[in-house]
């Protein structure tokens, strides 16, 4: 009688088991609310959209990167956040309580200012000029105050005569 009390147990504890709903079905029934901070990183002075801009959500672990066309999206749980966005060669710039709600999207462009001549390296080379090539002769030529001929050694050279 033993054997059978522990078998009508074991499959009471089965049955009760199987019918209660399970932690992560209920999860996965109740959907999580998120909406969406959206737009598009344009260059303030000309208004061209900034490929591959980044940005980041203060208070969010996600990056943001923008597209071809500088659109960028990306979805967070409602509430009111603030995001910045940056890019080379330009000034960095915050949006300040950008509110997102439940399902919607929350509309954020972005102008960033360039920053100048900051990123650019001038290389200046400097060149001794070959006095004999033509093309010094025919500059001198050119410049000259009075009228002269100049003949310059590889032109001598091309000539028939010995």
């Amino acid at each position: 009688m033993k054997s059978s009390g522990v078998a009508t147990v074991a499959l009471y504890l089965l049955a009760a088991i199987a019918s209660s709903p399970s932690l992560s079905s209920a999860q996965a029934e109740a959907p999580v609310a998120v909406g969406t901070i959206a737009g598009q990183v344009l260059d303030a002075s000309t208004g061209d959209p900034l490929i591959e801009a980044g940005g980041e959500g203060i208070g969010i672990a996600k990056t943001i990167r923008t597209d071809l066309d500088g659109h960028y999206s990306v979805k967070v749980p409602p509430g009111t956040y603030q995001v910045r966005f940056f890019a080379p060669l330009y000034q960095g710039a915050r949006l300040e309580k950008v509110v997102v709600q439940a399902n919607k999207v929350a509309k954020a462009d972005v102008p960033l200012k360039p920053q100048g001549q900051v990123g650019v390296d001038v290389v200046e080379v400097v060149a001794q000029a070959q006095k004999a090539a033509e093309a010094t002769q025919l500059l001198k030529r050119q410049r000259a105050t009075v009228v002269s001929d100049n003949i310059g050694a590889e032109t001598i050279a091309k000539s028939p005569d010995a």
